[in-house]
C-alpha cells in the first residue's frame, strides 16, 4: 500500500515544477511583449522558402536560414542570454548545433524526462544531441501540417527540439477532422502529433495569458477545448482553478 502513495507523492511534486516551468514561460512572454510591444512570432520564416511547395519549418531550419521557434526568442528571459548571444542567425539550426543541442531544464516536462533520449533522436534534426522540449505554443483551432511523410522530412509525428518552429514547438485545439485534417480525433492527450499531450495522469497542464497554469482534464469537451484555442470566436469559457 506504501509505494503507490510514494509514486503519487512524486507526482505531486513533478506537476508543482511542471507549473513552475509553464509560469516562467509565461512571465518570459510577458516580458517579451513589454521589451519588443509584441508577442514572438510562432515561427521565423523567410517570405517564400524556395523548393518547397507546402511550406516546413523542419526544412528551413535544417537547410537555412531560419524556420526558428518562439523558445528561441525568449531565452534572453528565462535567464538563457548568454545562448541567445551566441546563436548565429545567418546559418541553419544545426550550424547552431552547440547551442541548440543544450538541454534547457526550464523546456522539460519533469515527469517525462531531463535529457533527450536514444529514442529521442530520430525526431531530432541532423546532429543534434541535446536541445529537446516538452512544451508548445498555441498555433489555434486549426489544421497545422500536412500528414504525408516524405524522404526529407518525417512529418505525421511529433518532432523534437526547441529552436525549431512548427511541429517541435506548437499544437492546435482543432476538433476532429477540422480544417480537413482526417487524422484529427481532437482533444488532447490523444496521440496525434497536432495535439496537446503529456504523461501527467489524466490531463495537461496549461499556461494562459493571463500568467495562470491551469490543468484541463481528458474528458474536457471537444467543441469547448478547440474553442479555447481560437482568438476570434467570440466564446468565453470558465476553467476549473
Amino acid at each position: 500500500m506504501l509505494l503507490p502513495a510514494v509514486q503519487a507523492a512524486r507526482e505531486a511534486a513533478r506537476r508543482i515544477t511542471y507549473a513552475d516551468h509553464l509560469k516562467q514561460i509565461g512571465l518570459a512572454l510577458h516580458q517579451y511583449v513589454v521589451a519588443r510591444r509584441v508577442l514572438p512570432s510562432g515561427c521565423v520564416v523567410v517570405p517564400a522558402y524556395p523548393g518547397s511547395r507546402d511550406y516546413s519549418a523542419w526544412i528551413e531550419a535544417r537547410d537555412g536560414p531560419q524556420g526558428t521557434s518562439w523558445m528561441l526568442a525568449i531565452l534572453p528571459y528565462i535567464e538563457e542570454t548568454r545562448l541567445f548571444d551566441r546563436w548565429d542567425f545567418h546559418a541553419t539550426a544545426p550550424a547552431n548545433r552547440e547551442v541548440a543541442g543544450t538541454d534547457i531544464p526550464t523546456y522539460y516536462c519533469p515527469s517525462r524526462r531531463s535529457s533527450v533520449r536514444g529514442a529521442d533522436l530520430a525526431r531530432m534534426l541532423p546532429g543534434l544531441l541535446g536541445g529537446g522540449n516538452d512544451y508548445g505554443g498555441c498555433l489555434g483551432r486549426a489544421n497545422g501540417y500536412r500528414n504525408e511523410c516524405s524522404a526529407t522530412v518525417g512529418c505525421g509525428h511529433s518532432l523534437n527540439g526547441w529552436a525549431v518552429g512548427g511541429a517541435a514547438t506548437l499544437f492546435v485545439t482543432a476538433k476532429a477532422g477540422e480544417g480537413g485534417d482526417k487524422g484529427q480525433p481532437g482533444g488532447l492527450n490523444n496521440g496525434y502529433f497536432e495535439s496537446a499531450g503529456s504523461e501527467h495522469p489524466g490531463g495537461v497542464h496549461f499556461g494562459l495569458v493571463d500568467g495562470s497554469v491551469r490543468f484541463l482534464g481528458d474528458e474536457v469537451d471537444r467543441q469547448i477545448y478547440a474553442w479555447l484555442g481560437a482568438i476570434r470566436d467570440s466564446h468565453v469559457f470558465p476553467l476549473p482553478d
